[in-house]
């Protein structure tokens, strides 16, 4: 491949560094989505919400407001969220030199 050319798709996926970056990826992102779901089912059960319009299903005015709390599970599921900085850096660390450029675009992207 001449210098300044793209690579072809098939280059790419049998490169292990990119293979092993979008295994993580959607490690990531699937537990992601996930998260979202449980984080819901927390504060519908526990009866927590961060705003207003969340509380509507619930009462207006005065009734609804007492619902606008934090409960420690809810945050506690919240926070978890999102994967350790130090986790995902350790892992792009020890992949190989290509993983400091694959580590910088993923810094980007998120």
């Amino acid at each position: 491949m001449r210098r300044g050319e793209m690579a072809k798709l098939t280059q790419l996926i049998d490169n292990d560094v990119f293979r092993a970056y979008a295994t993580y990826t959607a490690i990531v992102l699937l537990k992601m989505m996930l998260m979202s779901l449980i984080t819901s089912y927390y504060r519908i059960t526990r009866k927590a919400f961060a705003n207003p319009e969340d509380t509507a299903s619930f009462g207006k005015g005065e009734s609804a407001k007492k619902y606008l709390r934090t409960d420690a599970d809810v945050e506690r599921v919240r926070r978890f969220h999102f994967p350790a900085p130090d986790v995902r850096e350790s892992i792009y660390r020890d992949l190989t030199p290509i993983s400091i450029w694959l580590l910088n675009l993923g810094k980007c992207i998120h």
